[in-house]
């Protein structure tokens, strides 16, 4: 009979126990759960901030984002226009060259000497010596005797490799040196066709027209204009220059002509 007595102060107790722990564990879930809610409202109220600013940030900087994109741009161009350019044609520059003057040595000759005598008995001598200046440039000297009772005729043929033009020059400047003051020797132009046409040149009497001679250190410059003293000579033919002596323009005895320069001139 005393079991059941007992029994009944166990579950007494353990009713008791559960109506204490039923009204603590309630307020204190909703405490919880009202904390929580307030946490979740500042976590989204913060992102929510968050991503606002972060949209602000994104409009205030979309211009700095346009400016530099602006700028990369400009970049772009200047580096394309400082890009080597692709040739698709090549222009060398030719030089233009010097054609106020002509010089001798410019034209491709063959220089030789011959000498003759009417009778052809006698043959004066005749030897040609060439003779290098310190311009580098050669001059050609005649050496040549005049016989005794003979008709004599010596010269240098100077014979143009092609026949060369020279309507573009007005004038022929000659340098020649005589061994003596009474020497005298003939300027010959002849073309191709056969025409030629003669100046006798020296320091006796230098004829022809308009021909202005100087002399300096027994170098005698001797200028001629073409047109009036060489007319029948085709000038875009011309072929042969001479300069011819003897008998009848030097006196007897051993003798020698220096030929130390012939160019054609525009003025």
């Amino acid at each position: 009979m005393k079991q059941p007595q007992s029994s009944r102060r166990t579950q007494g107790a353990s009713g008791q126990v559960r109506a204490v722990v039923v009204p603590v564990i309630v307020p204190l879930i909703v405490a919880v759960i009202g904390a929580l809610g307030v946490l979740g409202a500042a976590f989204f109220t913060d992102e929510a901030g968050e991503y606002r600013g972060r949209e602000t940030m994104r409009t205030e900087l979309q211009p700095t984002i346009v400016a530099q994109e602006t700028t990369i741009a400009e970049l772009q161009t200047d580096i394309l226009s400082t890009l080597p350019i692709t040739v698709t044609e090549i222009v060398y520059a030719t030089p233009v060259p010097d054609n106020s003057t002509l010089d001798l040595e410019k034209i491709a000759s063959e220089i030789r000497t011959y000498s003759f005598t009417d009778s052809k008995v006698i043959t004066p001598d005749a030897s040609l010596r060439l003779i290098a200046g310190n311009d580098s440039l050669l001059d050609y000297r005649l050496n040549f005797t005049v016989p005794e009772n003979e008709r004599s005729t010596v010269g240098l043929a100077i014979d143009l490799g092609e026949p060369t033009d020279i309507t573009q020059y007005g004038h022929v400047e000659i340098e020649i040196e005589f061994s003596r003051s009474n020497l005298e020797c003939s300027f010959i132009l002849r073309d191709a066709l056969g025409n030629s046409a003669n100046i006798n040149i020296g320091s006796a009497r230098p004829g022809g027209k308009d021909v202005v001679v100087t002399t300096a250190n027994n170098i005698q410059t001797i200028v001629i204009p073409l047109s009036d003293n060489f007319q029948n000579v085709n000038k875009q033919l011309l072929s042969t220059i001479f300069c011819v002596t003897g008998s009848d323009l030097a006196p007897l005895g051993s003798h020698h002509i220096i030929l130390r320069g012939v160019r054609f001139i525009t003025t």
